[in-house]
């Protein structure tokens, strides 16, 4: 629904007023934004599932981010925050708390992690939500260990016909789009609303 213009006051009503009022509410929906001072939000029925990423992006109005979070310990608590309450589709972002401090070899770590995630990925699947598996962004000074997770997560997505959002490519060798060499910034995190609304619209 377009926004609601206001009431010209005697200072908006000449034309000029007129002109710059309808001028902002274009703007406002071409920007997909229901007022000048809104930001995009992600339908309530996409759950975003995710480690401190995801906690601090704007966009997931259901926004299951947790600093510091593995995959693994987002499968441990994937059943009750996940499942039985009514989303249509969860997007999984997982892995980069394995990546960035990995505990055992990258021949170990990584094939866990990816693990984990066909873990979640297959409950949501069970349970009729559509599952978007994410590809995780770059961490300065880890991208060979990056890569290695970035393909096995390709690669269960391809298995399973899960959807895949590639956060990496766009992002890779932009330290502009970082405020630390790992979390985004505000342009970071446009970058990745771009790539996840190539696979699912915001208002799936």
């Amino acid at each position: 629904m377009p926004p609601r213009l206001p009431r010209p006051s005697s200072v908006w009503g000449c034309s000029i007023g007129r002109h710059l009022l309808l001028l902002l509410a274009g703007l406002a929906l071409a920007l997909g934004l229901t007022g000048c001072s809104e930001i995009p939000k992600a339908n309530a029925n996409i759950a975003f599932m995710g480690d401190s990423i995801t906690a601090f992006w704007w966009l997931p109005k259901t926004n299951l981010g947790i600093y510091g979070d593995t995959a693994g310990e987002m499968l441990a608590r994937f059943p009750t925050e996940v499942l039985g309450h009514g989303y249509k589709a969860v997007v999984i972002l997982a892995g980069t708390n394995d990546v960035r401090v990995p505990t055992q070899p990258i021949d170990v770590y990584a094939p866990q992690a990816a693990a984990n995630i066909a873990k979640m990925a297959s409950m949501a699947d069970g349970a009729g939500i559509q599952v978007i598996l994410c590809k995780i962004p770059p961490i300065e000074g880890e991208l060979g260990r990056v890569e290695t997770l970035n393909a096995l997560i390709e690669t269960l997505a391809q298995q399973q016909n899960y959807k895949l959002v590639d956060y990496y490519a766009p992002m890779v060798g932009h330290a502009n789009y970082f405020r630390d060499g790992e979390h985004p910034n505000d342009a970071g995190y446009f970058v990745m609303q771009s790539a996840l609304t190539k696979v699912i619209p915001l208002n799936y």
